[in-house]
């Protein structure tokens, strides 16, 4: 068993791709398109860039690359392709494109009360509140979820930057 050195590459964009996204740096767009090379039959890594499109690039819903994403995400999704985290991921993007921000936010703030954790979605739920104006439910969700943060784990630096930016 195991999984193959493709699948874990395919990690290891996406933790990039949600790390860089967090950062504002802006490659975390080529984080998630690699992660799409590497398996383009990963929900996952379809959401992230659509995400990332949407909040940091201002992309317009007829935007090519996100139109690719957005259906390439519900295909695989409606093939049986992906878990209960793709598929919050998808929802929350699917809202975000729609112009339904506030389900966005809440479908990631669900998905946070399980998942704390979970970088992207959490940057996520950041922009989605930051987009609404809503600093105060932006500051309670980096609030509600730092508790669960070890210091030493990957993206814990980004979580505390939402926080303060926040603050």
């Amino acid at each position: 068993g195991g999984r193959g050195l493709g699948a874990i590459q395919e990690d290891e964009a996406l933790d990039l791709a949600a790390w860089q996204y967090a950062r504002w740096t802006g490659v975390g767009l080529d984080h998630a398109r690699d992660a799409i090379k590497l398996d383009y039959d990963a929900p996952l890594a379809h959401s992230a860039l659509a995400l990332q499109l949407l909040a940091h690039e201002s992309a317009a819903v007829s935007h090519p690359e996100l139109v690719a994403a957005l259906r390439q995400t519900r295909r695989l999704l409606e093939a049986g392709c992906g878990e209960d985290r793709e598929v919050a991921h998808a929802t929350a993007v699917e809202a975000w494109a729609a112009g339904d921000l506030l389900k966005a936010a809440g479908v990631y703030e669900e998905w946070l009360l399980k998942h704390p954790t979970d970088l992207l979605a959490l940057r996520g739920a950041h922009d989605a509140w930051l987009a609404l104006g809503d600093g105060r439910s932006m500051l309670e969700s980096v609030a509600r979820a730092r508790p669960f943060w070890d210091p030493t784990a990957f993206g814990y630096g980004q979580m505390l930057a939402m926080h303060a930016f926040a603050l």
